[in-house]
């Protein structure tokens, strides 16, 4: 076999190029402002920042930084362990994926036809489509569930093993390996939620573009054996669903899935005991997979995501209103503004709606935007009140309240100190 400079492909300028579109196009799309301020301002002097890196990767001086862990709350007394790696490290985080992703020999191994997540063109529209086939064909009966704690538990070694076989350049493995250890800047800040994170030989960074990748590798014994003619496990990281014609045939299948997790160290939910995170049934009477609500002909944006987008809205809506509330004499209201709120409002619905795009109850779709709508209507009464009880006061009040920029409220940087002028 002819000897792969891996560690070369990395560094290629056209490598981190692409790299660098792909965690520009995240980091932008984030919904932390500082992450995409950050972005904006890498993305000013990218060539030289390209250049250093590739620089640092060409004389194996390219080092990894400590990184930044957030414990999310997802649920009271539930913590999600978040890693946020700096710009330089995501984009030979990035590059390295798209080195793995090229390796042929690898690739049987990340792109099992039932896995989905993770993998190129392997969207969640690709995994409700099979999932639906299934149903129509002969899968009458399933079972949902996924990995407890996934990403925080797999074994390292184990899955840097099955990359080395297909990989004969060290200095890539190496970098590899580097570029998946956990390192956080923020432990003395994280206090208890610490243990959550994983910082030892066991577990990857939820947040890193290589865990998913990872994860692949890990559990493609695990799609293999649980593909048959008669039973199909879809598997989205690590949410799965098992489809067969009787409860019999699935659940012998989850019971050797069972088993190869456990030589793994990992474990799924019982559908029997953990009604929130696993379930399982007669598939007519609808299965939830990926935020969908899937029956025979019918697919559906699940009720709780229905529920969040509305309260995404109305949570919107309301900040802006505590604003508009404080009479905005002194200064602009900036993103709290009624034109500002609206326009957010207005792409909150259109991300939403273009997840779902899928989807075919249009009678819900319709029900939903009728309740957007009233909550629009009454934030737009609520504007027209507060713009009444300005008309007798400075007009930039009420041009701030709409979210129009007034001159006044530029930055001023002037040349010669600031003097009246004449009129004209």
């Amino acid at each position: 076999m002819r000897k792969l400079n891996l560690y070369s492909q990395v560094r290629d300028i056209k490598n981190l190029r692409k790299a660098w579109g792909r965690v520009r196009l995240n980091a932008t799309s984030s919904q932390s402002n500082s992450i995409k301020q950050q972005a904006l301002e890498f993305d000013k002097e990218i060539d030289k920042h390209l250049s250093r890196i590739q620089t640092q990767l060409r004389t194996k001086k390219y080092k990894f930084k400590p990184a930044i862990g957030i414990a999310k709350e997802d649920k009271p007394g539930k913590k999600r362990p978040i890693v946020i790696a700096c710009i330089e490290d995501r984009i030979v985080q990035r590059a390295i994926l798209q080195t793995l992703q090229n390796i042929s020999s690898l690739k049987s191994l990340i792109e099992t036809p039932t896995s989905c997540g993770g993998i190129q063109e392997r969207s969640v529209r690709y995994a409700v489509n099979m999932a639906h086939d299934k149903v129509l064909e002969d899968g009458t009966y399933f079972i949902r569930s996924d990995i407890q704690g996934f990403f925080t538990k797999i074994p390292k070694d184990i899955v840097l093993s099955e990359i080395k076989k297909h990989s004969p350049d060290d200095d890539f493995n190496e970098l590899v390996r580097n570029s998946i250890e956990v390192i956080l800047s923020n432990t003395n800040e994280l206090g208890r939620d610490l243990k959550l994170f994983p910082t030892t030989d066991i577990g990857v960074a939820q947040g890193s573009c290589l865990s998913p990748l990872l994860g692949n590798i890990l559990l493609h014994e695990f799609d293999k054996v649980l593909n048959s003619e008669d039973v199909l496990c879809l598997r989205y990281i690590d949410d799965f669903l098992l489809l067969g014609p009787s409860r019999k045939a699935v659940t012998a299948k989850l019971k050797k899935g069972n088993r190869i997790l456990k030589e793994l160290g990992l474990e799924a939910y019982d559908p029997q005991h953990n009604t929130d995170k696993a379930a399982h049934g007669e598939s007519n009477r609808g299965i939830i997979f990926l935020g969908c609500d899937i029956r025979p002909n019918s697919i559906t944006p699940m009720k709780a995501s229905r529920t969040r987008l509305l309260e995404k809205v109305k949570n919107r809506l309301n900040r802006s209103k505590i604003s508009l509330r404080a009479s905005p004499i002194k200064g602009p209201l900036g993103e709290q503004s009624f034109v500002e709120s609206l326009e957010n409002v207005s792409h909150i619905v259109k991300a939403w709606g273009n997840q779902y795009q899928f989807c075919n109850n249009e009678q819900v779709m319709a029900q939903l935007d009728e309740k957007i709508s009233q909550e629009i209507k009454e934030y737009i009464s609520f504007y027209a009140d507060q713009a009444r009880k300005l008309e007798s006061t400075d007009s930039l009040a009420r041009r701030r309240l709409l979210g129009v920029h007034a001159l006044v409220d530029s930055k001023k940087d002037p040349i010669v100190p600031t003097k009246k002028q004449s009129t004209f």
